[in-house]
């Protein structure tokens, strides 16, 4: 259960990790529900909050280095694969709340039962059709790490997953025959392809195989070091964000998501940040805050749709423009700390709900062995 977490020979800097994704979640939502693609990409103060933006986005990436950083010494075996009930229980959980607040408290007509079962009844459902899939494929996967001889061939191996899947985001990201678009990309949408795009959405990959092989291979670049690193790699990234959107409102495409190639450098250096960070002298109450944080992480990402919605509503009753809206940001924390105590109670109920089965599935074997000594 939940309650019954063990700090001691945990890595508290990795729950860390695990929090900050969260937090960077709840703010890049702020700025979706709050007009900032709205506005026009023009002036200093819109570029500072592009760069703000772009470097909430790390955390997808962050998620998922994690995961192949932790998972990456799993086995092929049925301990692996019986883990996959907390991560649906917790899923259905979430959805039936998600699904019940939708349609008899906001609401909203469109919302049935059934989008418990399609991953839309909670807004951010996507990441648990993404995570299952990749929680299926990690015994596989980790076959094909072990599988190869030595650094040189897992160097290989990722550059080529990054190849596929990340390289096209910046080079199929320009219009070379409209004339003024390379000066203005707002004047054309129109982008011809330079390189294969068609394993792209395999990005979640890239990232489990860099996430192994900086557990096998630790990057200590040095804080200081790392820290510049970083926050070179998120000016350009957040730079080329803010000039392919132009004269206009920013422009969403691959190059500022997540199996872009500019933000693969920013999520790497900030995810070896913190696992260069030493947690050993940290008190037992924040390493225990943390650890109980982290392991409702997955929960509050998907319920924080709801205190999303709640909130955001109410600023666009206000009818503020997105720059007067700035002042509401400590909202996200606010959202942040709802939703964790909303899955902490998810979490519980579902480690009841899981000691209760193995106990009725126990009893029925018990009962069924005492009917054959009968016989």
């Amino acid at each position: 259960m939940v309650t019954e977490i063990k700090t001691e020979n945990r890595n508290a800097s990795l729950d860390l990790a695990r929090l900050s994704a969260l937090f960077c979640v709840t703010s890049v939502h702020f700025f979706l529900y709050n007009g900032f693609y709205n506005e026009p990409c023009e002036g200093w103060r819109m570029y500072a909050l592009t760069l703000l933006r772009c470097s909430f986005m790390v955390c997808i990436p962050l998620f998922l280095l994690l995961t192949g950083y932790l998972m990456g010494g799993r086995t092929f075996s049925k301990r692996h694969y019986r883990g996959i009930d907390k991560i649906l229980g917790v899923y259905l959980l979430c959805a039936v709340i998600c699904v019940a607040m939708k349609k008899y408290y906001f609401e909203m007509p469109e919302i049935t039962w059934f989008n418990v079962l399609d991953f839309t009844g909670c807004t951010y459902g996507w990441y648990v059709e993404m995570y299952l899939g990749l929680y299926l494929l990690i015994p596989l996967l980790n076959l094909i790490w072990r599988g190869l001889e030595g650094k040189r061939q897992r160097q290989v191996l990722i550059v080529i997953f990054i190849l596929l899947t990340q390289v096209p985001s910046v080079a199929n990201a320009f219009d070379w025959k409209t004339p003024g678009a390379f000066a203005d990309p707002s004047l054309s949408q129109v982008y011809y392809m330079l390189a294969p795009r068609y394993w792209t959405t395999l990005y979640p990959i890239t990232y489990y195989f860099i996430g192994c092989w900086l557990r096998e291979y630790p990057v200590t670049l040095g804080q200081p070091k790392n820290a510049l690193l970083y926050g070179l790699s998120l000016l350009l990234f957040g730079s080329f964000a803010f000039y392919k959107s132009g004269s206009g409102i920013f422009i969403s495409g691959s190059w500022q998501n997540w199996e872009s190639l500019l933000l693969l450098p920013c999520g790497v250096l900030l995810f070896t940040f913190f696992t260069n960070l030493d947690s050993s002298h940290w008190r037992k109450l924040p390493r225990t805050l943390l650890a109980y944080c982290s392991e409702c992480a997955f929960g509050a990402y998907l319920l924080s749709c709801l205190f999303d919605k709640l909130f955001y509503d109410r600023l666009n009753e206000l009818g503020l423009v997105f720059f007067d809206r700035l002042k509401y940001f400590p909202v996200v924390l606010l959202t942040l700390l709802l939703s964790l105590l909303a899955s902490y109670a998810v979490t519980v109920a579902y480690s009841l709900l899981r000691a209760g089965g193995d106990k009725l599935v126990q009893r029925i074997g018990h009962r069924e062995k005492e009917t054959v000594n009968v016989r």
